[in-house]
């Protein structure tokens, strides 16, 4: 009996020699296919290799809830100097410009919640 199946799924690589090899292994396999590939964009791709310390973490989740970056480092304790710092580091890792941008990817990877944090209230 020849039986015959349908099946989509999605695979997440981090590059086109992934992507090469496995259409190589499935061509081995005889396995019909069809891809569309997504790539997603370069921001990502690189702050996923390079992620957000703690600290550059817990000032995105502040920058929900505060205006300013002075306000935001008053409530984390730390210098608005070290903050700018930080917000250097992360656009550089992040390869954004802005902070809109910043938190967009930084959601979005599940570096911050869309939760806004408020440490002066935390325990």
């Amino acid at each position: 009996m020849n039986m015959r199946a349908t099946i989509f799924f999605c695979v997440e690589l981090d590059s086109e020699e992934e992507l090469s090899s496995l259409i190589g292994f499935l061509k081995a396999q005889q396995i019909d296919f069809h891809t569309d590939a997504v790539v997603p964009p370069a921001n990502t791709l690189q702050a996923r290799s390079n992620p957000l310390s703690c600290a550059e973490k817990r000032l995105l989740q502040s920058l929900l809830s505060y205006d300013t970056i002075s306000e935001a480092a008053q409530v984390l304790y730390i210098s608005p100097h070290t903050a700018r710092k930080h917000l250097e580091n992360i656009y550089r890792k992040l390869g954004v410009r802005s902070l809109h941008r910043a938190l967009a990817i930084a959601l979005r990877l599940g570096y911050i919640t869309a939760e806004p944090s408020h440490p002066e209230n935390d325990v």
